[in-house]
């Protein structure tokens, strides 16, 4: 049999060996008045990227897919298993699966913690205790509120003498992301040492805040929602205020100029004007020398542009006002 019948495949490594053994062995049975065969035993070549099944193999370093799966079906199924380089062996045991991440503390690998998951574990006086990325404890935000000094996230303390001035709710971290305080005085200094919210408040960010919104940290709500902010005017609360007035008898598209009050609770009507009326948005832009100005310029002097291109509902167009 010459060399060149042998079909080698490398996933059949045991096989290759053998076919060599028997060329061997005819050869030497050729030479030799007595044959010999020489046997070879199928060893393991681990960490050559492939698993040889045949030779014991449970998975080969080189090719991660042959164990990436292996925490599956354990008790900490999302943990990542590893491949032994030395005896191509699966190791998906307890510790081996375990991971700081997971959401659950492993003490046996040295995790106190695990995300929201402290083990029981509290501050000693109170105040955020928190787990780091690796899953230790982090006692720093933990509470000294208390001791007269203004320690590190403090905004306060109520035993401090000369305790630091009140500052403006602008000043101060507010629970809704993207929308700081505007307005509003803070309270007194609280016994979590933060400086009190319920007089903060969102009036005069010149965005209507049709729905409470928090003040605190703790998710405490505004009582009441805005009815106005700025010109931004809540539609059927304008209407309740301006509609039925004397200005229809200038103009059909007249009402009351109005401004919001301090506090964006209320829209009140302006008193102080020679003349009280405006055209409403989306009536005819009026000539330069009109009594009747639109309400956008007149509540809005800052914007140079009173009228504009508009589609009305109706799909037509018109040059009105904003």
């Amino acid at each position: 049999m010459s060399t060149s019948s042998v079909h080698t495949m490398p996933p059949r490594r045991g096989l290759v060996r053998g076919a060599w053994g028997m060329l061997l062995g005819l050869g030497i049975g050729a030479a030799a008045p007595v044959a010999c065969t020489l046997e070879l035993d199928d060893e393991r070549a681990c960490g050559d990227g492939y698993v040889d099944r045949d030779s014991g193999e449970e998975c080969d370093p080189g090719d991660p897919s042959s164990y990436a799966n292996a925490c599956v079906g354990t008790s900490r199924p999302d943990g990542f298993a590893t491949c032994d380089p030395v005896s191509c062996e699966i190791h998906n045991e307890f510790e081996d699966c375990a991971r700081c991440g997971d959401g659950k503390v492993d003490g046996q690998v040295g995790e106190r913690c695990d995300g929201d998951d402290l083990d029981g574990n509290t501050c000693p006086s109170g105040g955020l205790l928190q787990c780091t990325a690796d899953c230790q404890l982090d006692y720093s935000a933990c509470k000294t509120c208390g001791n007269g000094v203004l320690d590190l996230g403090e905004e306060c303390d109520p035993a401090m003498e000369g305790s630091p001035s009140k500052p403006d709710c602008t000043e101060l971290f507010p629970p809704n992301i993207g929308k700081p305080y505007t307005s509003g005085d803070p309270g007194r200094c609280l016994e979590d040492c933060r400086w009190e919210r319920a007089g903060c408040d969102y009036c005069g960010d010149g965005n209507l805040d049709e729905r409470p919104l928090a003040v605190d940290p703790e998710g405490n709500f505004k009582t009441l929602p805005e009815v106005c902010d700025g010109i931004d005017y809540d539609p059927d609360e304008l209407e309740h205020k301006v509609g039925g007035s004397s200005c229809t008898l200038l103009d059909e598209n007249a009402r009351l100029i109005v401004e919001c009050s301090d506090d964006c609770l209320d829209i009140v009507p302006r008193t102080d004007l020679a003349q009280p009326c405006c055209l409403r948005s989306f009536s005819p832009c009026p000539a330069s020398d009109s009594v009747l100005r639109c309400c956008f310029e007149v509540e809005n002097s800052q914007e140079p542009e009173a009228c504009t291109n508009s589609f009305l509902p109706d799909g037509s167009f018109i040059f009105g006002c904003r």
